[in-house]
């Protein structure tokens, strides 16, 4: 009961702290307008800025993502001679994510459905989804809350607009308040209107406050016609690095039936060179390009820069974007420190510490695998047997499990050292009743996951089979009607890490296509993996966890019954 109440006392003490921090202001300036708050509605601003700043790390990711985008969105309202604060509005509607889908199939930054998107000219097909395109997507944004605005004469309704249309608008007008400058915002006000004011309270402040920028992004408005991969050889930027900031292109081609806008996020110093280059005659680009810059303060979805592509990519030259427990990884590379791999992969080196367990002086240790998410509180290898040396962070790393998940599940207290031969639960809990297990460190190699998913080198063969063995690794050669999913499928792969080892962005793949195809872990190490009977676990459970039968799993435990015990020893798939 006491610390129910000292959590209350604190959860309360937070909320104080935070309304003294962002008291909110009986007025506020809003597109022109001076907005009056009463306050009731003041109240509500508080909870939703409290709710905003309630994870301040997904708080700060938004200011990160902010700081990229909202110089674009500003030119392009300042171009439309639209108002500035609207800008708000998509870090409300998609957090500047530019394929976010709502469950009413909306899409994009500004999270447009598709007959809304082409009445006001974002182009959708199958080549291109300009909903994803920052600047397209804010002209569309633009033009369709100009023109609701012409209708009712004011910002506040306009705003509205967005969520109700203006059919459902029609009963929050005031008449008095129809071409006023002036506008009382009361307990009447739809809480959408509500939420967009907290947002702006929220965000307005701690935008814009790095002085020294990290990235330029320039709008390159001489693409038609050219591929993803033709701008990566003239700017000499990542083609990976232009697909996350260009998510609208689908095609193998921008089109040429109208003008589009191309992001190239160039670091400032090389502002000048990217220019340059995307001008220099001859080859593709026999025009100068239409480059303008909107300078920004942070690094976004950036994955690194290389002067060429190769066309035909083999196996040791794949990316080294992967999965780890369905976890988005990158594999550090030589003189890799959390600020380069941060920049490379498009994150702050505060999200990559955040991710990775690690602190500012910690070392980025070459081929190891750094997350772009969270880690996972359940690994996909039920048990690890801890190697001379290694430590939690070690072994969070390789599976892609939290620190605090690996402890829970081991009853480990927080400063328990780990020894050398332990099995550790990564999966179940241990039960409270099975003692804690050390067995002998045998000096095998281990594979990782992380390895598991990462394309060795291969040697070449020339035979035309579908199926051909190269080394650790399989060619599949993609016969007429196949999908990367039944190809996930025959192989038992995950679709994302076929993608990975590929770099396939999206579906797209063609009868001839060669894809490389990781061996299953299992099926690579010399040593049985052993199942450790967990509570409540059945042996119809256990199969099923490792798509094997039954039957299988008796005979090579030999056993003549479905019966199992806490703590006892399963073998799956024994070596031959």
């Amino acid at each position: 009961m006491k610390k129910v109440f000292l959590t209350l006392i604190f959860s309360v003490l937070l909320v104080v702290s935070f309304a003294q921090q962002q008291e909110v202001p009986s007025e506020i300036a809003f597109a022109g307008m001076r907005l009056k708050l009463s306050a009731s509605v003041r109240r509500a601003l508080t909870n939703d800025m409290e709710m905003i700043r309630r994870n301040e790390k997904y708080f700060q990711a938004k200011v990160d993502r902010a700081n990229i985008y909202f110089p674009i969105v500003e030119k392009v309202f300042r171009d439309e001679g639209f108002p500035e604060d609207f800008k708000y509005l998509a870090l409300q509607e998609s957090s500047f994510i530019p394929d976010a889908v709502s469950s009413s199939n909306a899409v994009g930054y500004w999270q447009f459905k598709k007959e809304s998107a082409q009445e006001v000219g974002i182009r959708i097909n199958s080549e291109v989804d300009e909903r994803m395109n920052i600047v397209a997507s804010s002209r569309g944004a633009a033009a369709y809350l100009k023109k609701n605005n012409n209708t009712l004469n004011n910002w506040v309704y306009a705003l509205l607009s967005y969520n109700l249309g203006l059919g459902g608008v029609k009963s929050y007008v005031k008449d008095k308040y129809v071409g006023a400058h002036e506008m009382d915002i009361d307990k009447d006000m739809h809480w959408y209107v509500i939420r967009f004011l907290a947002h702006k309270l929220a965000f307005e402040k701690e935008v814009g406050k790095n002085p020294t920028p990290s990235f330029t992004l320039l709008e390159y408005t001489d693409c038609q016609g050219k591929s993803l991969s033709d701008i990566s050889r003239v700017t000499t930027i990542d083609e990976n690095l232009l697909e996350e900031y260009n998510k609208w292109v689908l095609g193998k081609k921008i089109p040429t039936d109208k003008t589009y806008v191309a992001i190239l996020p160039a670091k400032p110093g090389d502002q000048q060179k990217v220019t340059a280059l995307s001008q220099t005659p001859g080859g593709e680009d026999k025009h100068p390009t239409a480059v303008t810059a909107a300078t920004i303060n942070a690094p976004a979805q950036v994955k690194g820069y290389r002067k060429e592509r190769p066309s035909s990519l083999g196996a040791g030259q794949i990316a080294l974007v992967t999965y780890v427990n369905r976890i988005k990884a990158i594999q550090a590379r030589e003189g890799d420190n959390i600020s380069t791999l941060a920049l490379r992969v498009g994150h702050t080196p505060e999200s990559i510490m955040y991710f990775n367990d690690l602190k500012s002086f910690d070392p980025i240790i070459p081929k190891k695998y750094y997350y772009l998410q969270l880690k996972r509180n359940n690994a996909l290898t039920p048990t690890h047997t801890v190697q001379e040396g290694e430590t939690l962070w070690d072994i969070s790393q390789d599976y892609g499990i939290k620190i605090k998940a690996i402890r829970k599940k081991n009853r480990m207290t927080k400063d328990e050292k780990l020894v050398a031969g332990r099995v550790l639960y990564l999966r179940g809990k241990r039960h409270k009743d099975t003692p804690v297990e050390i067995v002998p460190v045998i000096k095998i190699p281990q594979q990782t996951l992380a390895q598991q998913n990462e394309i060795p080198k291969t040697t070449t063969n020339s035979s035309t089979d579908k199926s051909i063995e190269v080394t650790d690794s399989s060619v599949h050669v993609v016969s007429k009607g196949e999908t990367l999913y039944s190809i996930s499928k025959t192989y038992g792969t995950p679709l994302d890490s076929l993608k990975a080892w590929n770099t396939i962005t999206n579906s797209g793949i063609k009868e001839g296509d060669k894809l490389y195809i990781q061996k299953p872990e299992n099926e690579k190490i010399d040593n049985n993996l052993v199942h450790i009977v967990n509570p409540k676990e059945t042996i119809y459970k256990i199969a099923k966890e490792y798509n094997v039968t039954v039957q299988q799993l008796k005979d090579w435990n030999n056993k003549t019954d479905n019966t199992l015990s806490i703590g006892e020893k399963l073998v799956i798939r024994p070596t031959p």
